[in-house]
Parts: C-alpha cells; structure tokens; sequence
C-alpha cells in the first residue's frame, strides 16, 4: 500500500494506464470529456480550430497536433508535467495517486473519473 515512491516514475506509470485512464487525465487536461479521434482545440496554444486530436498507439493515448512540434505526440503525462510546470516523474506521481485515490489533480478530474 505504502510503496516507495521512487518506484512511481514516468514508465512504470504510462505501462500501467489503460487507454481509459489515460483519457480521464486527458479530460482533465482539455477540461471535457474526450475520446479517441474527435477534433478537439489545443490547451497548449491559442487555438481556435479544432484540428488536434487524440490517438492510440501501442496502448499509449498520444495528443496529435501537427502545428506544434514540440507537443505532438504528448502523452497525458506529458501533458501534465507541462501544465503543471514539473517533472514527468513528478507528473506520473500526481496521475497515479490522483486515479489510486480517486482524487482529482484539479476539481475537474473527479467529476470525469466517474464517466
């Protein structure tokens, strides 16, 4: 129960998500409910037009953006760290005790979690 906490890293992590999971923390990411290969707007960049999306490969949900090529192929974790100005580790760290817990990263999450 009480694990050492040098174990949660950003790949013990992203192996374990399921594809759902990692959607529940894309949705809090974006701020909506999200699924597989719907357009969506960017929440890394002024963004207007839907013309991102999310896709899976090799089990691991990927953020799509071809007009930002530092963010293309973001994984949730990614996207955490990134929003939250920390390490990936750390960013791992949060979305595990956030889904173990069932408590949101931000108030948005705990309301997806369900869904």
């Amino acid at each position: 129960m009480y694990g050492d906490i040098q174990n949660i890293n950003y790949r013990t992590v992203i192996n374990s998500l399921s594809i759902q999971d990692q959607l529940i923390v894309w949705s809090w990411v974006l701020g909506r409910y999200v699924d597989l290969n719907v357009s969506i707007t960017s929440p890394f960049r002024m963004d207007k037009n839907p013309s991102c999306w999310l896709r899976e490969y090799n089990g691991v949900v990927l953020f799509t953006d071809f007009a930002d090529r530092i963010r293309n192929k973001y994984t949730c974790i990614h996207a955490v760290a990134d929003l939250e100005t920390c390490g990936l580790n750390k960013a791992a760290q949060m979305i595990d005790a956030a889904l173990e817990f069932n408590k949101p990263l931000r108030g948005s999450l705990n309301t997806l979690i369900g869904k």
